[in-house]
């Protein structure tokens, strides 16, 4: 099967963001331990939030047609719920092409170091509803709600 990245050479860099949500379920009781930092662990909501920014960067090497964009900004938060945690990623830069894929592998990324905290005390870990929030360009002054 024949294949080819998308030559963009010829677009001009526009500042591009995308955000990026999903959710962990979780028991109650590992969520209580996450809000007191009790898991054995340590520090779930902090080191996630650091992988999530890691993985915006290396997109280019991970999917191979992506192109490596320059990121200004990576932003992961997290919103505890009683029955998981919801976290969401914007990602900012100007180039060529989007951020979409970095804001999805983001929160993707974010969203496994919680399960790699919690798959020995929760057998219910589920990671679930990962998908696009926004896409947007600053050129044309529009963004797109997915």
């Amino acid at each position: 099967m024949k294949y080819s990245m998308v030559d963009v050479s010829e677009k001009p860099a526009s500042l591009r963001w995308a955000s990026a949500q999903g959710k962990i379920i979780l028991s109650g009781v590992t969520v209580e331990k996450i809000k007191k930092k009790q898991l054995r662990k340590g520090d779930v909501l902090s080191l996630s939030e650091s992988s999530g920014i890691v993985a915006a960067k290396w997109v280019p090497y991970l999917i191979p047609l992506a192109h490596k964009v320059k990121i200004d900004k990576v932003e992961v938060k997290f919103s505890l719920e009683e029955d998981g945690i919801v976290a969401i990623s914007e990602v900012r830069g100007k180039d060529r092409t989007g951020m979409e894929l970095e804001a999805l592998l983001s929160v993707t990324v974010a969203l496994l170091n919680i399960y790699d905290f919690c798959k020995a005390e929760d057998e219910r870990a589920e990671i679930t509803g990962i998908k696009l929030l926004e896409k947007g360009k600053q050129e044309s002054e529009k963004s797109k709600q997915v």
